[in-house]
């Protein structure tokens, strides 16, 4: 498929040098009794079996990279980790740098450290980490919003290194109506996502 690619993009004029790849999972329910189908996470048919394919998809061209069929349990780090090295294997030759994006579900230190030796530049979601952010180094990179960004070095537990966690701050959409009732807010950051 590499060899494939790579021709494609050759005829079609694309060269990139740098792409960014984005991966994630989704659910595929099914009915009856079908092998390796799990009860897991299904948040439209909950309590039901199902797969979870991983697939991974290359931002500039949409074009399907690289994909697995798996039972239907969240992903474990391991699991990303081989995901994340077969990634290399699938990219034409002019591609020199990566960014890969994925969801809170391939945060472990097997896919961080995946993606280091595979040279990929990361981004990857956290909803359960607790880095702590110094409150002074709140920054706004666009004048025309208000989203707010903030960075630390930060190790969890069983990691080898610290790695650069980054929290961002999205203000609340203010509700305006004479139905809401008027209660002031307790603390400045009730007032973000």
């Amino acid at each position: 498929m590499r060899i494939l690619r790579e021709r494609v993009w050759q005829l079609c004029g694309f060269s990139w040098s740098r792409i960014r790849i984005n991966i994630d999972t989704t659910v595929k329910t099914v009915y009856g009794s079908q092998q390796g189908a799990r009860k897991g996470h299904n948040p439209a048919h909950r309590g039901k079996e199902g797969l979870r394919p991983i697939l991974a998809f290359i931002e500039e061209t949409h074009e399907y990279l690289l994909g697995k069929l798996r039972r239907g349990t969240t992903v474990d780090g391991k699991e990303a980790a081989v995901f994340i090295a077969d990634i290399r294997h699938q990219l034409p030759g002019c591609v020199q740098e990566v960014l890969i994006r994925a969801d809170g579900e391939f945060l472990s230190w097997d896919s961080v450290q995946a993606a280091m030796k595979a040279g990929f530049d990361f981004i990857i979601a956290n909803r359960g980490g607790t880095p702590v952010f110094d409150p002074g180094n709140w920054y706004r990179p666009w004048k025309r919003q208000s989203i707010e960004f903030n960075s630390c070095f930060y190790q969890p537990m069983d990691w080898g290194m610290p790695c650069r966690f980054v929290a961002m701050w999205i203000p609340k959409a203010e509700k305006t109506g004479s139905d809401q009732p008027q209660q002031c807010l307790l603390f400045e950051d009730d007032q973000y996502t």
